[in-house]
């Protein structure tokens, strides 16, 4: 699967934890997140200004 970057669209790359939370939010791509280990899980979501949005499945982080 892939996402396709329109230029007449901006992106926010956003990187959501447990109970919703935003851990991170960037606005240029490639976007990365480093994990501390104590999220839970952390999944990406791209929200775009069109109003679409994309998210992947989370990644389970295991407590350290």
């Amino acid at each position: 699967m892939s996402v396709r970057k329109e230029s007449f669209a901006k992106y926010r790359i956003q990187f959501v934890g447990k109970e919703g939370a935003v851990l991170y939010e960037a606005l240029d791509s490639p976007a990365t997140y480093e994990l501390r280990g104590t999220e839970g899980y952390v999944r990406a979501r791209v929200l775009d200004s069109n109003g679409r949005i994309a998210w992947c499945q989370p990644v389970m982080v295991a407590a350290q």
